[in-house]
């Protein structure tokens, strides 16, 4: 059995901690103590935490199992979002425009042309996206 790893999720989604330990400790007095056990202990968190930290992450249970260098895809509030890391991509206003953000700020909107790509093409196309930013 695979074993969950808190710290890499965390590292990957770089979620606010205050945020992460209410849903992981919504009844403890000191969720953020609870945390710090998990994180820098023996203590661990069961399949309903997981769940839960899933779902405010807005990723697949299987997600948190899997963090690599692949670009995760998830639907939130009502539209087609990757993340990766510190970015996310969103597809929205009926798949028209893409919108790429590093953490909160947005690096990127643009019109796709056409509405027909393969997968492969669009994710080649947020990682341009990114790089171009990056160069900047």
């Amino acid at each position: 059995m695979e074993k969950f790893d808190l710290n890499k999720v965390l590292e990957f989604y770089k979620p606010d901690q205050e945020a992460v330990a209410k849903v992981l400790f919504p009844y403890n007095n000191f969720p953020q103590a609870a945390l710090r056990r998990v994180l820098t202990g023996p203590t661990t968190i069961d399949a309903d935490q997981i769940a839960a930290l899933a779902d405010f992450l807005g990723v697949l249970v299987g997600d948190l199992y899997t963090i690599d260098a692949g670009w995760k895809g998830s639907f939130e509030h009502g539209y087609l979002t990757f993340k990766k890391g510190e970015y996310k991509a969103i597809l929205n206003y009926k798949g028209s425009f893409l919108s790429v953000y590093k953490g909160k700020d947005r690096i990127n909107t643009t019109e796709l042309v056409s509405t027909t790509m393969t997968i492969e093409s669009f994710i080649n196309h947020i990682n341009n996206i990114i790089k171009a930013n990056n160069n900047d």
